[in-house]
């Protein structure tokens, strides 16, 4: 539990991760909060721990991460504050007719992102509403300020202040350069991602190296998989590539995919449904949204929250895989070859096996939940 002086807020970070990695507040929201007016409707975008839904009076909530929306709901009841006061939304249509007197913007890793949260702004608020764009210094290219200087009609640069950065630009202009959809081709498979999603313009080295290695036995150096039946959740889905593959292949497996960052799961809906294949698309922290028992897990951990590289994501998916696969279940995992993941599986699962490797990544099958 942190303690923010400027408002009184005491605040916790979810999933949890140790104080002296993270608050669940910086300087650059304490820059904005030395700006803001606090009493009057703001729209946030990228809250990640419901800091800012805390300290302003009527927040309205853009947090396409379940773990930001739990983040919120638990910061706010943390410190009694009327959950009615705020508003959670994460679709164009519940931005028509509001009152929204600014917007604050954290900066997310994703240009393109922040691109569509402006084109957002554009089309569905006043002209003159201000906007805030805050983030730490060091993690803002210069391009992007360059960028918004010239797209948008009014710009002001602040000084950097305790290493954050503020900007207040209005009117953005329309960014016809911004598509909606990316799209490749896995084989037969046609790959479209919104913005923001992981690996939206190409497959993830890391997801091709495990499809690689499932559609080529003789690479499995260690073991002989078992056939892969019942029912599987692809964890962390992103945009359903690996779900989306191995359905194609055993039509006659229960596929769920399930992935905290909303427009990943819409990805992945759609993906199935180009491919014209039955699949179950969930919203949610690592398995919060799944309740069946499971055959299969198959994960491509993230290992960053933000710009934090943390593991605490990754042991949540692992965590929950054991208690929620069956005595003889089965997770798949590919990985960075630096992330120290055997302690924590090998905790977990009664066998760990690496099947696969090669310079960046490696692949665990674990077998036996304890």
């Amino acid at each position: 539990m942190s303690w923010w002086q400027a408002t009184s807020l005491e605040l916790e970070c979810f999933p949890a991760v140790p104080e002296q990695i993270a608050r669940p507040w910086d300087s650059a929201d304490e820059y904005l909060m030395d700006h803001l007016d606090c009493d009057t409707p703001t729209l946030l975008f990228n809250d990640r721990y419901g800091a800012l839904a805390c300290a302003l009076q009527q927040p309205v909530c853009w947090l396409d991460s379940a773990c930001a929306h739990q983040s919120s709901i638990n910061n706010r009841q943390r410190n009694g504050l009327d959950q009615t006061d705020a508003r959670w939304i994460n679709t164009p249509q519940q931005l028509q007719d509001s009152d929204i007197s600014q917007v604050i913007i954290r900066l997310p890793k994703n240009f393109e992102q922040l691109r569509y949260w402006l084109q957002l702004c554009r089309e569905h608020l006043d002209s003159q509403t201000t906007i805030y764009l805050a983030g730490m210094a060091k993690h803002i290219p210069v391009r992007w300020l360059n960028w918004l200087e010239q797209h948008c009609a009014h710009y002001q640069q602040l000084p950097i202040k305790r290493k954050a950065r503020l900007v207040q630009v209005r009117h953005p202009a329309n960014d016809p350069g911004l598509r909606l959809w990316q799209e490749y081709q896995v084989g037969p498979l046609n790959i479209q991602s919104l913005p923001g999603v992981f690996s939206r313009a190409s497959l993830d080295p890391g997801a091709e190296f495990l499809l690689h290695t499932l559609s080529s036995p003789d690479t499995i150096t260690q073991a002989q998989l078992p056939d892969v039946t019942g029912r599987l959740c692809d964890l962390g889905c992103g945009n359903g590539i690996l779900g989306l593959w191995l359905k194609q292949r055993h039509p006659e497996l229960q596929v769920i995919q399930t992935d905290d960052y909303l427009p990943a799961v819409e990805s992945a809906q759609q993906n199935a449904l180009n491919a014209n294949v039955d699949i179950a698309c969930r919203h949610g922290h690592s398995l919060s949204a799944v309740s069946e028992p499971l055959d299969w897990v198959v994960c491509n951990p993230p290992f960053h929250d933000g710009h934090k590289q943390l593991n605490n994501i990754a042991s949540d998916m692992f965590n929950d895989s054991a208690r929620q696969l069956k005595p003889h279940g089965n997770l798949l995992v590919v990985a960075n070859r630096h992330l120290h993941y055997p302690p924590l599986l090998k905790r977990l699962f009664a066998r760990v096996q690496r099947i696969n490797s090669d310079q960046r990544f490696v692949i665990f099958w674990c077998q036996s939940p304890r």
